[in-house]
């Protein structure tokens, strides 16, 4: 039962990295959108690639979570 309860906090993690990178994301692109705000821009930049990193860490860690015990090849 410990185990269990483990793996499904290692995917409530993974979600919740997910949903945080997402709304880096988008919350960086709009921050992003005036372009003549130098300022904004470069921080609404790397808010949008650490919002694309976070996602992408929640997204492995999920798909490491539901292939456990299993190759991805064949």
């Amino acid at each position: 039962m410990n185990v269990v309860g483990v793996h499904i906090k290692t995917i409530i993690f993974a979600c919740i990295l997910i949903f945080v990178g997402i709304g880096l994301f988008f919350y960086g692109n709009s921050m992003s959108t005036n372009v003549l705000d130098s300022e904004g821009l470069i921080s609404g930049t790397y808010l949008v690639v650490l919002g694309i990193f976070l996602a992408i860490a929640g997204f492995l860690v999920l798909v490491s979570q539901i292939f456990r015990g299993h190759s991805m090849v064949y």
